[in-house]
């Protein structure tokens, strides 16, 4: 028996790489909470752009970066956004605002098929202006399933999470919190 239980760890060990089978407790909408200890995991993701091209996040490790989890369909992600635009321009040396079109997943952990395509996102940033980097969440998808959005991942200059949060969506709380953000890391 101890041979067959330390083979199996071995497995385990072997196909699971202990940075993409992050086991995290849930908030009251089954979305994944964030911990600290998980910022160096998420730090070494890489983003595929919308367009074209990758995203690091290391590049931004002197700003605030908000990973905004979103789908065009989303009445609250896109009325967050508006908050979210006031404070990128407000501070666009001190604030990221990472838009993250994820893979969505029901509670028997399968994809939900009206996650946005790349055509219908790119349609929607050729219509909008929003001052915001757009990428796809690709294999952060498998690691973080995101139940429902609007989600975000609030990360502090230097690299280490504050907090994950599922909903908002209202431009003045967003815009507010940021602000607070702001004063609380730069000021």
């Amino acid at each position: 028996m101890k041979i067959i239980t330390s083979l199996i760890f071995i497995g385990l060990i072997t196909f699971c790489d202990i940075n993409l089978c992050a086991q995290f407790d849930k908030d009251t909408s089954g979305n994944p909470i964030v911990t600290k200890e998980y910022s160096e995991v998420l730090l070494n993701q890489n983003f595929h752009f919308v367009e074209e091209g990758i995203l690091s996040l290391k590049d931004y490790g002197d700003k605030i970066i908000i990973l905004d989890f979103w789908q065009t369909w989303c009445k609250p992600c896109l009325n967050g956004f508006s908050g979210l635009e006031k404070a990128k321009k407000e501070w666009p040396d001190k604030i990221e605002i990472i838009a993250i079109s994820p893979d969505l997943f029901d509670n028997n952990d399968q994809m939900i098929p009206i996650v946005d395509k790349r055509p219908k996102v790119l349609n929607f940033i050729e219509k909008n202006d929003y001052p915001f980097q757009f990428v796809f969440a690709k294999e952060l998808s498998k690691d973080l399933p995101i139940k429902v959005i609007p989600y975000k991942i609030i990360i502090a200059p230097g690299g280490k999470i504050i907090e994950s949060k599922t909903g908002f969506g209202e431009a003045e709380k967003e815009y507010a919190y940021l602000k607070s953000l702001i004063s609380e890391h730069f000021e």
